[in-house]
């Protein structure tokens, strides 16, 4: 469970220029301090912020708050830092250039009486604590998106990984939005909006593989037509092909191939010759650029440097067999994790949302369930536990939530009987109806 408490730390200091001396200390070390007043309750209070919490340092004038930045604590331990009590962050972000500016006006988040420190009430500020976190999360997926962005330049080719419902698609979408240069927007609707939007320009090219695909479908291959009753055959491209050319012709602009599912197609049987030519160095541009001849066309073929390949795969699909090792040595892989802070900042902490996610998470973090399996492969996404009321929460644990687990039983990848089964089925929909 997540026990993250809130606090805001406005340092005292003689003037202003002693004030900015010490925030640019803080802003560069990713650091909060707090001294002059050890021994006090202010000073008991700094040290009882614990590894997790979020801390918001701020500067106060007629008792209005301005926010500088904010960070998460990395650590229990309180060090010293110059004369002063000092907390080191593991996440920090600047607060001075938020565009939603949602904390300009808020000023209840100490109080009065404590002017250096103060823990942030969560019941009577639940709304700003929400807000707190959504800004935290945007910000957690930008830097993530970042390090994606940063591991497909390199390699080309990226695998996001995951069990059902950890974002693949969302993540997959604002990877592209990213790769294509283009901002990445805070709502889920906005990035969609502008993924479908370059889609149509013939950016983003989507396909999703299955066991019934091959090199005719996805690079060229010979296609029937009927012309005046007489039959023709065609050389006609595939998406790859096809979005091959759009990138090279458009050589100042990126292009993305989602391939959703990548794992259930036969990898090394679709690509063909072509999977040579997909890795960096192999590429038009690259250190060392290969062309092939294409076998139906006979047309000279590389793989342009701004075209990036983005697949998906489900970790607990086990209808399909592995990617071989050929293929994946040409691919960076991610693994993307059921995230509970997601549903934290959208619902509140004691939500049934929450709540539920915990016991499922309780429920297949015990190692004699799981046979073969990493926990993190294995948990069941953040976006199965998103529901508006309790009646949606209840559908989606009937009907997305429960034949899951029940798969996975059936599967054989988790060792549980039937009625023990049953029973946690049971207490799972107690939470809702609470």
């Amino acid at each position: 469970m997540n026990n993250r408490d809130y606090y805001v730390v406005s340092p005292n200091v003689w003037n202003d220029g002693n004030y900015l001396h010490l925030l640019k200390e803080m802003q560069k070390k990713h650091i909060v301090l707090m001294g002059w007043q050890k021994e006090d309750g202010k000073g008991a209070i700094f040290n009882a912020i614990k590894k997790g919490d979020v801390v918001l340092v701020a500067k106060r004038q007629n008792w209005k708050f301005t926010y500088y930045f904010l960070g998460i604590v990395e650590s229990d331990e309180t060090t010293q830092h110059w004369d002063a009590q000092c907390k080191k962050f593991s996440f920090f972000l600047n607060l001075e250039n938020n565009k939603d500016d949602i904390l300009k006006n808020w000023s209840t988040a100490g109080s009065r009486q404590i002017p250096a420190i103060g823990k942030i009430d969560i019941n009577s500020n639940s709304e700003i604590i929400k807000d707190i976190d959504c800004i935290i999360q945007h910000a957690m997926n930008i830097e993530q998106i970042k390090q994606y962005k940063n591991i497909l330049q390199l390699k080309k080719n990226l695998i996001l990984q995951g069990a059902p419902g950890t974002g693949k698609t969302y993540n997959t979408a604002t990877l592209a939005l990213s790769i294509c240069g283009e901002p990445v927007p805070d709502k889920h609707e906005e990035v969609m909006k502008r993924y479908e939007e370059l889609w149509k320009e013939g950016r983003i090219g989507f396909v999703t593989f299955h066991q019934s695909m091959d090199y005719e479908d996805f690079v060229e291959g010979i296609k029937p037509k009927t012309e005046n009753g007489a039959i023709t055959y065609d050389v006609e491209d595939g998406i790859f092909k096809e979005i091959s050319d759009k990138a090279r012709e458009n050589d100042d602009k990126n292009h993305i191939l989602i391939i959703d599912e990548i794992n259930r197609g036969n990898v090394s049987k679709i690509f063909g010759e072509l999977i040579t030519l997909l890795e960096a160095d192999k590429r038009i541009g690259g250190a060392h650029p290969i062309k092939v001849t294409l076998p139906y066309s006979k047309e000279e073929f590389g793989v342009p440097s701004n075209l990036y390949i983005i697949g998906t795969m489900n970790t607990t699909d086990r209808s399909v067999g592995n990617i071989d090792y050929a293929v994946r040595r040409r691919f960076a892989f991610v693994t993307l994790k059921a995230d509970r802070q997601i549903l934290v900042g959208k619902y509140g902490e004691d939500s049934k949302q929450v709540q539920l996610f915990d016991k499922v998470s309780d429920f297949l973090n015990d190692d004699k369930k799981h046979v073969d399996m990493d926990f993190d492969d294995l948990m069941i996404g953040h976006s199965y536990f998103m529901a508006d009321d309790a009646e949606e929460l209840k559908l989606k644990l009937e009907y997305e939530i429960i034949p899951l687990i029940e798969e996975y039983q059936k599967d054989g990848i988790i060792n549980v009987k039937k009625e023990d089964l049953e029973k946690e089925f049971e207490n799972w929909k107690g939470i809702i109806e609470a």
